[in-house]
């Protein structure tokens, strides 16, 4: 595996070979692809994609094959005291019912 400098300023980490799990929106969706190659800072964590990765990225986020597998979605919880885990199976649920209906 060859590794190279990062580029960010004052990094002292290397880009490594790695998969990936990018997460995005598109359409008021939330859309996680796995697996994806890209090269990572073993120090501040930037991460790189090839002009071909960048591509397939695009094309999946804008015409998403069916989904391999429905995941559960939480939300970072409120410090008002409010219950975001209740709202987020909420949603989940209503998701996967609407998912199963198309």
């Amino acid at each position: 595996m060859m590794t190279r400098p990062c580029h960010m300023p004052n990094c002292p980490g290397e880009y490594e070979d790695r998969k990936i799990v990018r997460a995005t929106r598109f359409g008021g969706q939330l859309i996680v692809i796995e697996g994806v190659p890209a090269e990572v800072c073993s120090f501040c964590g930037d991460t790189l994609f090839t002009p071909d990765t960048s591509a397939t990225l695009e094309r999946v986020v804008r015409t998403p094959p069916p989904p391999v597998a429905m995941l559960p979605l939480y939300r970072y919880p409120a410090t008002d005291g409010a219950s975001p885990l209740a709202d987020a199976a909420s949603e989940a649920t209503a998701h996967a019912s609407n998912a199963r209906r198309e």
